[in-house]
């Protein structure tokens, strides 16, 4: 598997991931910078992919409180960032689905969700 050129959030495959974050984001946002800069089109896709796993996983009940609690809210307000519109659809309906439940909204504006 070949390591991406331009990966501005980590390297998607790192075997040091800390427990707690998500694959390629880490838990925290890299101050107010677009995590956009430098991206090829493969990288690019990777996000939307990103961005729509966590829609889509965001989506179940089962699934919202595992994905929280290994950083899914900080990678959405990330996320969210892009200047790409499908991604940023992608992160809005994720925060939708995520506000569904009381226990995520404190976290949520904790983390940024809600200026992203």
């Amino acid at each position: 598997h070949a390591k991406p050129e331009h990966d501005d959030y980590h390297n998607l495959n790192s075997s040091n991931q800390s427990e707690g974050t998500l694959p390629g984001l880490g838990t925290k946002p890299r101050g107010d910078t677009a995590p956009d800069s430098g991206l090829d089109q493969a990288g690019l896709e990777r996000l939307r992919r990103l961005a729509l796993s966590m829609a889509t996983l965001s989506c179940k009940d089962e699934k919202r409180k595992v994905i929280v609690k290994n950083g899914a809210i900080p990678a959405l307000v990330r996320l969210s960032r892009h200047h790409d519109r499908q991604t940023q659809v992608s992160c809005a309906k994720a925060f939708n689905n995520l506000s569904n439940e009381q226990r995520f909204r404190g976290a949520m504006i904790r983390d940024g969700g809600v200026a992203a």
